[in-house]
C-alpha cells in the first residue's frame, strides 16, 4: 500500500473514525488500518487493478452506516453548495436603477453607414 492509494472517500472515512475515536475513546482507526495491512500484505501491485477503490471498498465492509453517513454529508454539502452558487448568479442580474442608466448611453441616432452598434447588457457599446 502505497499512500496515493488513499481516495478523498477513504481519507474521509478514517478522518471521521478518528474523530470519534477521540471523542469516545475508542481505536476503531487503528482497528481499520490494521486490517487494511492485513488484508493488502500479500497483495502484489498488479494484482489489484485500482487500489484506491480497493481500499475504499475494504474501508466500507468495515462499517457500513459510517459510510452512508458520510454519503450523506457529502450530498447535503453539494446540495448546499448549488444553493450557494444558484444565489450568486441571481444577484448579477442587472437592477433597474442599472437598466435605466444604461438607457441614457444608448446612442439616440444610429449611423447611416450600415454598421450595427453591439451593446452589452448595460447598454453600452
Amino acid at each position: 500500500m502505497r499512500p496515493d492509494d488513499f481516495d478523498a472517500g477513504a481519507k474521509r472515512f478514517l478522518d471521521e473514525l478518528m474523530r470519534r475515536d477521540r471523542a469516545s475513546g475508542t481505536r476503531k482507526a487503528v482497528a481499520a488500518l490494521e486490517m487494511l495491512f492485513e488484508q493488502t500484505r500479500h497483495k502484489e501491485r498488479d494484482e489489484v487493478r485500482k487500489w484506491p477503490a480497493y481500499i475504499y471498498t475494504l474501508l466500507q465492509r468495515l462499517d457500513p452506516k459510517l459510510v452512508e453517513e458520510l454519503n450523506e454529508q457529502e450530498l447535503e454539502r453539494r446540495f448546499q453548495e448549488r444553493s450557494r452558487r444558484q444565489q450568486q448568479k441571481s444577484t448579477t442580474v442587472p437592477r433597474q436603477d442599472e437598466i435605466a442608466e444604461a438607457w441614457k448611453c444608448v446612442p439616440t441616432q444610429l449611423p447611416d453607414d450600415g454598421t450595427t452598434h453591439v451593446l452589452d447588457r448595460w447598454g453600452k457599446p
